[in-house]
């Protein structure tokens, strides 16, 4: 619009004289005012109409832009919890198991060992339920070492083991301990016995029922030295 008003004042100044005096002076004079209002119009439609509009609109996208950067940081954020929750979720689980697998470790030993467990038995072959070990008996005795027991079978002259005499005795005081002790007090008394002491009582009363029996095998056998 502007550069038809700059055309129109150009041709303005180049206008003849016969032009003048036949009255297109005062018509272009007329479309160039008009001309100017319609850009004064266009001016004013920019500046105070599509301008406002614009300024409006650009505050707007300003303000989504701003709303899309606060929703992507928050998606972010929300992901990087979500990450962090999962992480420690499987570390419980993980610790959970773990020790749900010692547990089971635990037990499973537990049960082996049961089932390895030496049981002490009655001479009719029933589980012994409650172990009894007198108050003279010797649960402290040692086993004899290896030596002794090849000397004992090489010779039948060698003395008794210790362990017989020890025996002879005890069986002698449980006689006597069995008139003069009740049955309750024999009870209270041998619970104080702990069961390794009382199995080891037993495997000393087997070897030297398994002794005296190949003792006396051998005795039962004549020297060769004799012929």
């Amino acid at each position: 619009m502007e550069c038809i008003y700059i055309d129109m004042q150009e041709q303005r100044l180049k206008m003849s004289p016969r032009a003048i005096t036949d009255g297109w002076l005062y018509e272009m004079e007329a479309k160039i005012k008009a001309q100017r209002a319609k850009i004064t119009a266009a001016k004013l439609d920019a500046v105070f109409g599509h301008g406002l509009q614009f300024r409006a609109n650009v505050a707007k996208l300003q303000t989504l832009r701003r709303q899309r950067d606060d929703a992507i940081a928050r998606r972010d954020e929300i992901e990087r919890w979500r990450v962090e929750e999962y992480l420690d979720y499987w570390e419980r689980d993980m610790h959970h198991m773990a020790i749900l697998r010692a547990r089971q470790r635990q037990q499973n030993i537990a049960d082996e060992r049961r089932k390895w467990h030496v049981k002490p038995c009655t001479k009719e072959g029933k589980v012994r339920l409650h172990a009894i070990a007198r108050e003279s008996t010797p649960c402290n005795t040692v086993p004899p070492p290896p030596h002794a027991m090849a000397s004992e079978r090489s010779t039948s002259v060698d003395p008794p083991p210790a362990t017989d005499i020890v025996l002879k005795k005890t069986k002698k005081t449980k006689k006597k301990k069995k008139v003069e002790t009740s049955g309750q007090q024999r009870r209270t008394r041998d619970a104080h016995v702990p069961w390794s002491l009382l199995d080891q009582l037993a495997a000393e009363k087997t070897k030297l029922q398994t002794e005296k029996a190949l003792g006396a095998v051998f005795k039962r056998r004549k020297p060769i030295g004799d012929n």
